[in-house]
């Protein structure tokens, strides 16, 4: 925002530096006298009417107000710690400045720096035309984040070397400004006044005389070179028929004022928008920020800072209470599973304790048998020996075997009466069978004869 004696006007850029959102209005002129705001409702009434036509979307603002009621001192310091610069500035400021330290709110910047010192400009303002604009803006809802001088920040746009000088004519309907610029700083500012009494030719023939003055003063004095000097045009009432003019009567380059927003009315406001926000303890920037502001700033950001901190750690904390949670139930639901298949296991095994009994019973039972099967004598070996006494003579047709006397029996025919006497004989002289018993009346056919033989198994 560049708020002027007889007009206000704003730019909102985006993170690209891109004029998003403009406006202007006009104020009375007797809205500010001598630098001092005395019409205090009429101001606020048309940065309410800015803020409406503009719909800006944010309620920062950086400000510039005009060079003239701003003092620009250049100075040199030794190189020193930069963290104590500010410092040695404040000591320098009564040397500066004809005013009291408390009267006045200044900040400093380092242009160069050479192998034996800094080089510097300060800026001062008086505290009574900067702390009538704080309240009116902070009441509207408004956040000031910087306060410089318009030529500080117009100085910006111009793109010159350090030992390079420059000539800023800002013409508006109401006055006119030049400014002397040499690098980035502003060594002076004058003004003509467009009175009620003046014409317009005697309006514009004031600023030529005024510019070629200057111009004659400094290129006496070894400043103004053509190899090194430009003119810039800017304001209102700019136009490239004004670079012509002035390009006649300087025979120095002039050019119009170029930055991304269009009108030339609108130079100031960009200006003060497109420089990097920093604090007035910063030795790279201008700030005149008042420090009770600057304070409050800071307390706030502290506070964000916690607050931001509390709402991390509360996060973080629901989230682990969280996972915790979900854990525990995770657990109880399985520690729930696993005691209803332990308690299910539990009456199974009760169910089946008598079973399991009956089967461990039978096990040892099983065991036995297994160890005794070894003892037991059982017919298969003996009458694997009887078939080996048979001959081809001898036909068996039945047989039959009691376990419990161990004694066999057979019934069966021989063909002749020597063949069964031989039989008889093989199962005497056998080394399994004892006690062979053959009844005499089966000895009484010669041929096919039927016969019942029976006799032991020996242990």
């Amino acid at each position: 925002m560049s708020i002027e004696r007889t007009s206000i006007h704003a730019v909102e850029l985006d993170r690209h530096v891109r004029a998003i959102k403009t406006a202007g209005t006009n104020i009375p002129p007797d809205t500010f006298v001598n630098g001092l705001l005395s019409r205090r409702d009429v101001f606020q009434e048309n940065v309410k009417k800015l803020l409406a036509e503009g719909k800006f979307s944010t309620p920062y603002v950086t400000v510039c107000f005009p060079e003239v009621f701003a003092y620009t001192r250049g100075c040199s310091l030794p190189l020193i710690p930069v963290n104590e610069v500010q410092e040695a500035i404040t000591w320098r400021s009564k040397e500066l400045f004809p005013f009291p330290e408390e009267d006045i709110y200044f900040d400093s910047k380092i242009l160069d720096k050479t192998d034996k010192e800094y080089r510097m400009i300060v800026v001062a303002v008086q505290k009574k035309l900067l702390d009538q604009l704080v309240a009116p803006l902070l009441e509207l809802g408004l956040k000031p984040l910087r306060f410089e001088p318009d030529a500080s920040a117009l100085v910006r746009l111009l793109n010159i070397g350090q030992n390079q000088h420059a000539l800023l004519v800002e013409v508006n309907p109401v006055g006119a400004y030049i400014t002397l610029v040499e690098g980035e700083k502003a060594v002076f500012t004058t003004v003509i006044n467009n009175t009620p009494e003046d014409t317009p030719a005697t309006y514009l023939s004031n600023i030529d005389q005024t510019l070629s003055d200057i111009a004659i003063f400094y290129r006496n004095k070894g400043l103004l070179q053509e190899s090194s000097t430009q003119v810039f045009v800017t304001g209102e009432m700019s136009s490239e028929e004004w670079t012509v003019h002035l390009k006649q009567i300087l025979k120095y380059p002039v050019k119009l004022l170029a930055s991304p927003v269009p009108r030339q009315n609108f130079n100031k406001a960009y200006a003060a928008a497109v420089q990097k926000i920093a604090p007035p303890v910063d030795v790279y920037s201008i700030n005149l920020l008042p420090t009770e502001m600057q304070s409050d700033y800071d307390a706030e950001r502290n506070i964000l800072f916690y607050k931001t901190l509390m709402f991390r750690f509360c996060l973080i904390a629901f989230i682990i209470c969280l996972v915790s949670a979900g854990a525990y139930v995770i657990a109880a639901v399985r520690r729930q599973q696993t005691d209803n298949l332990v308690k299910s296991i539990r009456k199974m095994t009760q169910s089946q304790q008598g079973n399991t009994q009956a089967l461990l019973l039978l096990n040892a039972q099983a065991k036995n048998v297994v160890a005794l099967s070894s003892l037991r004598i059982t017919p298969a070996r003996k009458i694997e020996s009887l078939t080996g006494l048979l001959n081809d003579q001898i036909n068996i047709s039945q047989w039959e075997y009691d376990d419990a006397k161990l004694s066999y029996k057979i019934t069966g025919s021989a063909q002749t009466r020597g063949a069964l006497l031989d039989f008889k004989d093989a199962l005497d002289n056998s080394a399994d069978f004892a006690n062979v018993t053959l009844p005499l009346e089966s000895l009484q056919s010669p041929v096919n004869i039927p016969f019942v033989i029976t006799f032991i198994a020996k242990k």
